[in-house]
């Protein structure tokens, strides 16, 4: 893609074309700035290198749930079933990945159950916002 510019001081016409801009002097560029255009400019993009550096949202493992959204279906492991005086644990496994997940379940006062999923093993202990629940749950036994 070349553009015509015709500049303003002087008699002589530039054509330009991608990677130009890398050998204009700075009076050139001055003068481009004043140029009359004789044809519409029109900004071009070039191929940028390195898109493999980028990540898709389908290698991001937050969005790839964000797009399956709802549907998600996972499977109890009954045999992974932990019995404790709070409550009881179960692992989760997701058919498609087989990520597994930790689904805590403990019986509350008033008839309340409190449910917990979090991961089996975490690499950093994930944030919890500490003003929701005042203090642990009086427990049922």
């Amino acid at each position: 893609m070349s553009g015509r510019v015709t500049l303003v001081n002087t008699d002589r016409q530039v054509q330009l074309q991608p990677g130009d801009h890398n050998r204009l002097l700075p009076a050139d560029v001055c003068l481009l700035g004043m140029a009359e255009v004789s044809q519409p400019v029109v900004s071009v993009v070039p191929e940028y290198e390195g898109k493999e550096k980028y990540k898709k949202s389908d290698n991001v493992a937050f969005y790839r749930r964000q797009i399956q959204g709802p549907n998600m279906q996972h499977r109890v492991l009954l045999d992974s079933m932990v019995l404790t005086e709070k409550g009881a644990r179960f692992e989760l496994l997701e058919p498609g990945t087989q990520t597994t997940l930790l689904l805590s379940v403990s019986p509350c006062k008033n008839d309340t159950v409190r449910i917990l999923i979090d991961e089996p093993q975490t690499i950093k202990a994930r944030y919890r916002v500490p003003d929701v629940i005042t203090g642990e749950p009086q427990c049922e036994q």
